[in-house]
């Protein structure tokens, strides 16, 4: 089973799974460009969407509104915590 609406709490990813006797792995991605970008692995209970997958690429960008500031403008990464 996979969750993509917005990233799990542990408690309540390890919850779903007991209820449904399954992984549960969460992902992250847009409908508009092309469905999922990153996804975790089976085992993976951190609160965080997982891994970029090799067919995504991502580019982290300043944003003001936010007060947020990358440090660089665009490099690899292994996890995504989307706010």
């Amino acid at each position: 089973m996979i969750s993509g609406s917005a990233p799990l709490s542990r408690e309540t990813q390890i919850f779903m799974q007991s209820c449904f006797r399954c992984p549960l792995r969460q992902g992250y991605g847009l409908t508009e460009t092309g469905s999922g970008g990153t996804i975790s692995q089976f085992d993976d209970t951190d609160e965080g969407v997982g891994q970029v997958l090799r067919s995504a690429r991502v580019a982290l960008k300043d944003w003001d509104e936010g007060n947020y500031r990358s440090k660089v403008g665009r490099c690899s990464l292994t996890r995504l915590h989307p706010r």
